[in-house]
């Protein structure tokens, strides 16, 4: 039994090494920390504290192999941030000496054969490296003092000064140094660490701009046998040689067979149809995993529309044992390539590392380190954000730009939504992401500079305060406006920068001009100059003004894109009294030069030249209808007269009644003339071929189908609407047409709740089961609809007051885009919701006629009561009614 002792011990001994360290002027209680090193991370596995200048480790050889270890004292006072390379095998006795703190170059006497020529490389170079050392030290306490704070900006710049001073002389002595360990590598023998200091020479040629030996390395490595070249050192320094075209924001993604834990093969290509967000990392990596919480939340939160994919650029065994700590629900996989495969491809320089990818598998961003908050930050900002077409509009005096294409941008901050150009000014409008409650700072120095070098300083700006630390709000995002010097005439694209900064902002090459733009002209008699004309866009209920310009010498202008370089509508209208509330639909495409010629205010005496041909259909039905028009038109201006009459002067309940009688009989008129012109539309459109036009007078007759009782023609407009193809029945506002035609079996009071899916601004689907157990009030909504704006306030005081027994919902009815701009820009937050299905989801299925309308809903899911509009503290009694106190 004790010669069984004995040799188990034996055997136990001859399995481990030895570390005994005595170094002249080692403080004691000094930590000095003993790392394992796999690939290029490394792992502390043993710590000891200095005692009497000495220090001491024994530990298992792993595998029984030869293995690469390093020490260090990392944070110790006079230690450089480096470390001192060991190699250990099983039984070896490690001795190290040194006197003083230079860590790299003190010595080490082993019996590895490994250790003895890292030893000579170092050797060759032993004065350089403790000078290296040395600046090193001196570097890091030259940051240490600037950042220090109560400095003033001199001290700073004095500091910055040494800071960069020490890097060059660092550079000079590195190059000393590689110059003899040329020297040694052409005369030693090739080995395990005579290939990683060629390695650390064909990496300083990718990050030392200028690098003078390349050649040499180059010659070198041609000079290997195969066997060498494909060690993983050989790979790694052919890639630093030969390096792969990287793929950048804009180009296809590149794939590799990637391997699961369980050796099965996976490729990116497997994952088209959503966003990927590939997350390049190491187990050595201490911000890498920092991050796993923040990319579990991502993984959950977005996993109907987003894949997370981690590639580890650890060895195999590394990478299993890591993935074995860490509960990583994403795709987790490795190319088993290190640095050399996609990390390489990819151009990663530092980890972590990110890129996104869009469904259809282009690079949409890359970007490297991660800090709380910063990845969601990223992902609302690519991910959640509608995605947006630059398009322009102008007249003769002012230009706007919505959403230019920037060429370049070192930030993803700032998204330009808007650059408005005139003789005054140049104005561009911001709309800014962050972490939420982090901040962000804008310099004053901030300036456009234009294509021909023009500087156009800043001269106000709105929404945030500059050189001040400026918090980002709970949503994350916030709107600010710059007002700069106006830019010269001519200027096609301009670079907006910070000047006199260490970082600064550079947002380059944003377009002010775009290719196949259209031109209005118009020529109007007997209306003043001075009248303001307006260009306006129609996004399905909402009418959004793009430009106006007064009428000069009876003439106004204006030019714009068509933002999905197809043909697409448009409304131009005077803006004024004498106007009719309605406008002129013009109809413009790339390239279109039209014409608008007319007299006085109504439209009907307005006519249009165009080789558009929707614009010829359009003029088709306009003259078919004329008389009718003409009239309705007439009677619009006389209810705007009424209407006027009421709001100037305070009118006594009798005299309103009056007006009020006056505006329904008007209403009833206008009812007569479009049930006229009814018949006369349906003909032609009976005759002619389905366009945009004609679904536009579609989607009119459907109005008249569901809400005029005297409308004859139903079973016409439902053979008309049968014409429609599938892909017609697609667009939106034919969805609202068809509910319109065939509503939905509508809830009403007593019902149970109709329910949908329902989208966050960040995507996420919600129900309106998900809130049984207390009351719910539905709030149907636009941002168009000024009382829904005006009961804003009073719902979010609701929503307080009642929150243990109340849940208040939001359903908008807009375009997800409009509603995401809206909801950020008025950071509107709570159970803001759209099922985005505008008019023909939710909105039909309650029946909703009009906006802002209420639905009450009980505890159990059924419908309690219904009302709609709103005036100031309606709610708030409407509550108690239903609630009490």
């Amino acid at each position: 039994m004790a010669l069984l002792c004995m040799g188990f011990f034996s055997a136990q001994a001859q399995n481990e090494f030895t570390i005994q360290g005595k170094v002249k002027g080692l403080k004691d209680g000094t930590v000095v920390t003993l790392f394992r090193t796999e690939g290029n991370v490394g792992s502390s596995i043993a710590n000891d504290t200095v005692k009497n200048e000495s220090f001491f480790f024994k530990e298992k050889a792993e595998d029984q192999e030869i293995g690469k270890y390093s020490i260090s004292c990392y944070g110790a006072e006079g230690f450089p941030p480096m470390g001192l390379d060991i190699w250990a095998a099983p039984g070896a006795k490690i001795n190290i000496s040194g006197n003083n703190t230079y860590i790299y170059t003190w010595k080490v006497k082993s019996p590895v054969e490994q250790q003895k020529v890292r030893s000579g490389f170092v050797d060759s170079s032993r004065e350089l490296w403790n000078e290296f050392q040395k600046t090193v030290l001196e570097y890091y306490k030259s940051m240490d003092a600037m950042y220090a704070g109560n400095l003033n900006e001199e001290q700073k710049k004095s500091l910055r000064t040494r800071c960069d001073s020490l890097r060059y002389v660092q550079d000079e002595i590195n190059l000393k140094i590689d110059a003899r360990t040329i020297e040694r590598l052409k005369a030693t023998p090739v080995s395990e660490v005579w290939l990683e200091e060629l390695k650390r020479l064909a990496q300083e040629s990718v990050y030392m701009k200028g690098f003078p030996y390349k050649d040499e390395v180059v010659s070198i490595y041609n000079g290997l046998s195969e066997t060498d070249k494909k060690t993983d050192s050989g790979k790694t320094i052919h890639t630093c040689l030969f390096p792969p075209v990287v793929v950048n924001e804009g180009d296809e993604m590149v794939d590799a067979d990637l391997f699961d834990l369980e050796g099965k093969i996976h490729h990116l290509a497997d994952y088209k149809g959503k966003y990927m967000l590939v997350d390049i990392w190491s187990s050595g990596c201490g911000p890498c995993i920092m991050a796993l919480p923040e990319m579990k939340e991502i993984s959950n939160q977005y996993k109907d529309k987003l894949t997370v994919i981690s590639l580890s650029s650890d060895p195999e065994k590394t990478w299993k044992r890591a993935s074995g700590q860490h509960e990583m629900i994403w795709e987790n996989l490795n190319d088993l390539q290190g640095m050399n495969g996609l990390y390489a491809k990819y151009g990663v320089r530092g980890i972590p590392s990110y890129i996104l990818i869009s469904p259809q598998g282009k690079v949409l961003k890359k970007w490297t380190g991660y800090g709380k908050g910063s990845l969601k930050q990223k992902i609302r900002r690519w991910v959640d954000t509608p995605s947006y077409a630059m398009s322009m509009v102008a007249s003769e005096t002012t230009t706007i730009v919505n959403y230019p294409t920037v060429r370049t941008s070192n930030t993803d901050i700032h998204e330009i939504r808007q650059v408005e150009l005139s003789d005054t000014a140049a104005i561009v409008r911001v709309h800014g992401y962050y972490i939420p409650k982090y901040w962000i700072q804008v310099s004053s120095s901030i300036a456009l500079i234009a294509d021909n070098g023009t500087v156009c300083p800043l001269k106000r700006a709105e929404g945030i305060t500059l050189d001040q630390h400026f918090f980002m709000p709970e949503s994350g995002e916030a709107d600010y406006t710059f007002f700069f010097e106006p830019l010269p005439k001519g200027t096609k694209t301009f670079d907006m920068v910070e000047r006199n900064v260490a970082t600064p902002d550079k947002l380059e090459g944003i377009a002010l001009t775009m290719p196949h733009t259209y031109t209005i002209t118009g020529h109007l008699e007997g209306v003043e100059d001075g009248t303001s004309i307006g260009l306006w866009l129609s996004e399905g209920s909402m009418f959004k003004r793009l430009v106006n310009m007064p009428l000069k010498n009876g003439m106004f202008f204006f030019t714009g894109s068509c933002t999905k370089n197809e043909c697409s509508e448009v409304l131009v209208r005077g803006e004024g009294s004498g106007f009719p509330g309605t406008s002129l639909s013009v109809w413009v495409e790339p390239d279109a030069r039209i014409v608008i010629k007319g007299k006085d205010r109504l439209y009907t005496d307005w006519r249009i030249e165009s080789n558009v041909e929707e614009q010829k259909v359009m003029e088709h039905f306009r003259g078919a209808v004329k008389k009718w028009e003409e009239q309705d038109q007439k009677l619009m201006i006389q209810t705007a007269q009424l209407f006027e009459t009421m709001s100037s002067v305070k009118q006594q309940e009798k005299e309103e009644k009056k007006i009020w009688d006056k505006v329904k009989k008007v209403y009833a008129q206008q009812d007569v003339l479009r049930l006229k012109s009814a018949p006369v539309i349906i003909k032609i459109m009976q005759e002619t071929e389905v366009t945009l036009v004609w679904i536009k007078k579609l989607n009119e007759l459907s109005y008249l189908y569901k809400f005029n009782a005297g409308f004859k023609q139903k079973a016409e407009v439902v053979a008309l609407y049968n014409r429609l193809s599938e892909k017609d029945k697609e667009l939106d506002c034919v969805k609202d047409l068809t509910v319109r035609l065939f509503p939905p079996t509508v809830v009403e009071v007593g019902d149970d709740m109709a329910d949908a899916d329902l989208y966050d601004v960040n995507g996420k689907i919600h129900h309106l089961s998900d809130f049984k157990g207390k009351y719910i009030l539905i709030d149907f909504w636009s941002q168009g609809c000024a009382p829904c704006l005006q009961s804003l306030p009073e719902l979010k005081e609701i929503t307080e007051h009642y929150k243990e027994r109340l849940t208040v919902v939001s359903l908008s009815e807009d375009t997800e885009k409009n509603w995401k701009s809206f909801s950020s820009a008025k950071q509107l937050s709570g159970n803001n919701f759209n099922d985005l299905q505008g008019r023909h989801g939710l909105y039909a299925r309650y029946g909703v006629r009009g906006i802002p309308y209420y639905v009450f809903i009980s505890p159990e899911g059924k419908i309690m009561t219904t009302w709609g509009g709103y005036g100031e503290g309606s709610l708030k009694a409407k509550m108690k009614e239903l609630l009490g106190e």
